[in-house]
């Protein structure tokens, strides 16, 4: 019998136009690296300046940082409404440099940077594995745009709302590549998701639902394509995501089991008992600021009620085009069965989630709630453009795969040259308030250089802060302490903030901030200096906006009590509350008996 070769069918493979896969594979890598300049300046930058956690968020994150190791954390930071963050992983990543560089708030810096870039990084990989190169030129352009907007000063931040917004991204990602039957994106999106549920509370319902949703998505194209679930082939995968279930919940649980209260208890207490003041109307408003040519994605702000930090709805709704362009492009990609179609569909599922968790949402809307929806915004677009991408006939994308992968490194290479050239990034702002407070806390830390023991931090300030562009509270001051070598306590009321081994009552001398120094000074007592947060510019503002207002009647009205349209007031009102707040602030330390 005579045997004959037959001939082989023909492999469709990724390629770049004229160029092999490997071509392909080092344009993607070099875009990528130079997408990496801005965070390599705004290294630099950081390593180079001598920055101190003046804000209350970052001195609470670095004082948690600090007690990794010792007495490690099992929750994540504080919440405003009586609750702790769902879980501790943003403290442990940030351990590390935070050690490495000699426990310098610089570390938490870097961390921060380290994070973003990393992640930048494996969202170009995931888009590139999954679909393509010219893809993931786009991807990686886009993503500069977003890097841009949030500048060197956000990216660097370790607080959660800012430090999350391109994890978020790489999560949405890996979902909708999960869902699009990639079985490796699994235990990905959930390591990535679970970083991001415990960082901010918010994303719970998000994450959760998206990651179902990826699930089931990925089971029902695993049957389409092999009549089954392919059980064998899914138990690596399987077992790799309870792994990563197990080691990053494990903390949370740990306290659950020997906490008290619980933390779910309590989250779950203010959500049956707290009801939204949002509502889906102003919800679907706030995002829609991320669906046009002004998102914060692009220009790096979001519209704000004057200097209280408020989103400003007052203006309507705009056209969400790029919503429509996912919508179509997706629809495209669904008639030609593309895999693509599963990453519209996620983002679309992403806006569903987006509008159900902010309608939720208690208190007054804050800029920095949004920052996660910046992510979202410029994932509409990749996503639409990767949709459309592949929804072309293979040929015609064969023909225009180098000239469109050409357009854009060159315009990847403009981005990032504008974002390098700014000269706005980790520069020390101009604020007599912070630079004050900075020196008091060196001062601090001199007046108890003969101290021998724990050293009580309180706060008789009616809000327990100074607010102006700086924040000085209990946590920063707590963290001059301990940084000046000496164990902290604080009232039992802030064990959940600092952690119960900072309660203990064997404090041998304190720390008290107070608004009237004068007042409270006894013999022995050391005055180690003030603050006052308001300028004389500031100091006659507000007492011509109390002598306005209270011309009109409204000395004591809030922004509830204005009319929606009448800007003005609003902006009056607002400015007059703002500027009320602020405290000026006195310094004593003084000896307890023991």
């Amino acid at each position: 019998m005579q045997v004959t070769d037959a001939p082989r069918p023909a492999v469709a493979r990724p390629h770049l136009g004229s160029m092999r896969r490997p071509d392909a594979r080092t344009l993607v890598i070099v875009a990528t690296a130079i997408a990496l300049a801005p965070f390599v300046l705004a290294l630099v930058r950081v390593l180079s300046a001598d920055q101190f956690a003046i804000h209350g968020d970052a001195a609470l994150i670095e004082l948690r940082v600090r007690d990794v190791g010792s007495n490690t954390p099992l929750l994540g930071s504080y919440q405003r409404f009586g609750w702790n963050q769902p879980g501790p992983w943003l403290f442990y990543l940030l351990a590390l440099p935070y050690r490495l560089l000699g426990s310098d708030f610089s570390g938490l810096q870097v961390g921060a940077l380290v994070i973003g870039g990393a992640a930048l990084v494996a969202t170009a990989a995931v888009v590139y594995k999954r679909f393509g190169a010219v893809p993931a030129l786009w991807t990686v352009v886009l993503c500069s745009v977003l890097v841009q907007a949030l500048g060197p000063e956000r990216l660097s931040d370790p607080w959660e709302p800012r430090v999350t917004v391109l994890p978020f991204v790489l999560f949405l990602v890996l979902t909708g590549a999960l869902g699009s039957g990639a079985a490796w994106a699994g235990p990905f999106a959930v390591g990535v998701g679970s970083f991001l549920a415990q960082a901010q509370t918010t994303l719970v319902p998000v994450v959760g639902a998206l990651l179902a949703l990826g699930a089931l998505a990925f089971l029902w194209h695993r049957r389409r394509s092999t009549g089954d679930a392919s059980r064998t082939a899914l138990r690596i995968p399987v077992i790799a995501t309870l792994v990563v279930i197990g080691v990053l919940w494990l903390p949370p649980l740990l306290h659950e089991l020997g906490g008290e209260p619980s933390n779910v208890g309590r989250m779950l207490d203010f959500a049956r008992n707290s009801p939204p003041t949002l509502g889906p109307r102003d919800a679907a408003a706030a995002l829609s600021l991320q669906l046009d040519l002004a998102a914060g994605w692009i220009t790096g702000s979001i519209p704000i009620v004057y200097a209280v930090g408020v989103v400003d709805l007052s203006e309507p709704p705009t056209v969400p085009l790029s919503l429509i362009a996912l919508g179509l492009a997706t629809a495209a990609a669904a008639v030609r069965r593309d895999r693509s179609m599963a990453l519209g569909a996620t983002i679309i599922a992403g806006w569903a989630l987006a509008l159900l968790s902010l309608s939720r949402l208690v208190g007054e809307l804050f800029d920095w709630i949004l920052f996660w929806t910046w992510g979202l915004g410029m994932l509409t677009w990749v996503a639409a453009g990767v949709c459309g991408w592949r929804s072309l006939p293979v040929e015609r994308r064969r023909r225009l795969d180098a000239p469109v992968g050409g357009v854009l490194t060159l315009g990847l290479l403009v981005l990032v040259a504008i974002s390098v050239v700014r000269d706005d990034g980790l520069d020390e702002p101009d604020d007599p308030v912070r630079t004050l407070a900075v020196e008091l806390a060196d001062e601090v830390a001199a007046a108890l250089e003969g101290v021998d023991g724990p050293v009580l931090v309180r706060s008789e300030l009616e809000l327990d802060a100074l607010f102006a562009d700086s924040e000085v509270g209990t946590e920063p001051m707590a963290l001059a302490v301990e940084r000046a070598g000496h164990d902290v306590r604080v009232l039992p009321s802030l064990a959940p903030k600092l952690g119960d081994h900072r309660t203990r009552d064997d404090a041998v001398a304190e720390v008290v901030m107070v608004t009237d120094g004068d007042a409270v000074r006894a013999a022995g007592d050391d005055v180690v200096g003030s603050v006052e947060s308001l300028t004389e510019q500031e100091r006659d503002e507000l007492a011509v906006l109390r002598a306005d207002l209270g011309a009109l009647g409204l000395e004591d009205a809030t922004l509830e009590d204005v009319p929606p349209d009448d800007h003005e007031l609003r902006l009056s009102i607002g400015r007059l509350r703002h500027l009320e707040t602020f405290q000026p602030m006195t310094v004593i330390v003084r000896a307890l008996d023991r």
